[in-house]
């Protein structure tokens, strides 16, 4: 492949925009180009030569977007920028000016990934109405109220819609741009970038952002984080609620009382389902056996686990490991 032949991949930058945000996408995007050929050329391009992140490193001899003009296999990537900047209206007028570009890409069937609240500077400019989207979950009443024809996405970590992409949050903008990966090129380029990265396989967007290990919606405390912190790091046992009652020091009656109002759910049922995430990932990205997978979360024999399993998900781990496999081939 020729440099002539490679996707560009236009990262298009704002004030105040989060260096992680583009940082983790860019990344993929670098890795892949060092395994095998180079693929993709990456450019950081803006409405001014010089930006301000919102961690106040400047960037400077930025591609200007009117000298600019993608093709349709071409990639832009908007990055999140301050969710408060954004709400008060203080970048308007730059977003603005990105309107035709971003257009002009969406209408030749260009593809666009957004991470984080990049999805609400879409929003701004229309090009989500109508459409499914994720964002961050702070930011999910105010999208509701100001863009109500969004298809707000609440329980997933990435959308695609119309080859435009969008995700939850920070890391999230890791894990769709390894499914970009996967969906135009193959599995095992996103597996071995995310190899290269030192990270898990990526997350499937169904999984919610909001996620088991804490409940945003509800405040922090430092016991049931704890709790949360052991069932995490023991994941291979059935740690029970008097063992975890007795190494907080309360009674048992307290601490579930205490998780359930914090939690929003029992502590039996958290292990559970911290469990059965564990066992999903098992279940599609290695080739354990159900007895396998059922022992080392600590199920002991596979009875239990294939009831609590079947409760959630309404057939046996063996035909939804079959049945997800018939449809990704």
């Amino acid at each position: 492949m020729s440099d002539l032949d490679n996707y560009k991949v236009y990262v298009l930058l704002f004030s105040k925009v989060h260096v992680f945000d583009f940082a983790g996408a860019v990344q993929v995007f670098y890795e892949a180009n060092t395994i095998g050929k180079k693929k993709f050329d990456i450019i950081y391009v803006s409405t001014k030569d010089d930006i301000e992140t919102e961690q106040h490193i400047h960037f400077s001899r930025l591609e200007l977007i009117d000298d600019i003009s993608p093709k349709r296999r071409d990639i832009i990537c908007v990055p999140g920028v301050d969710f408060r900047q954004l709400a008060i209206g203080m970048l308007d007028q730059e977003l603005a000016s990105t309107s035709d570009f971003l257009w002009d890409h969406h209408r030749q069937g260009g593809t666009i990934l957004s991470i984080c609240t990049g999805s609400i500077v879409l929003m701004n400019l229309g090009l989500l109405n109508g459409k499914k989207a994720s964002t961050h979950w702070k930011c999910f009443d105010w999208v509701k109220t100001q863009f109500p024809s969004v298809q707000l996405q609440e329980e997933s970590l990435y959308s695609v819609d119309a080859n435009i992409y969008t995700s939850a949050g920070m890391t999230t903008g890791i894990d769709m741009t390894l499914a970009y990966l996967e969906e135009i090129f193959d599995p095992i380029l996103a597996a071995e970038v995310a190899r290269e990265l030192v990270i898990n396989v990526r997350r499937e967007n169904i999984g919610s952002q909001k996620n088991t290990f804490l409940n945003f919606k509800n405040k922090f405390h430092p016991v049931v984080y704890k709790v949360q912190q052991i069932l995490q790091s023991r994941i291979n046992e059935i740690v029970t609620v008097h063992e975890l009652a007795t190494e907080m020091n309360m009674s048992e009656r307290n601490l579930n009382r205490l998780f359930k109002e914090h939690a929003g759910i029992g502590i039996a049922e958290h292990r559970n389902k911290i469990k059965l995430q564990e066992a999903e990932k098992l279940l599609l990205h290695s080739e354990k056996t159900v007895k396998e997978i059922t022992q080392a979360l600590g199920y002991g024999e596979p009875a239990y686990f294939n009831r609590i399993w079947k409760q959630k998900h309404g057939v046996s781990p063996g035909v939804f490991r079959k049945s997800v496999k018939i449809k990704s081939a």
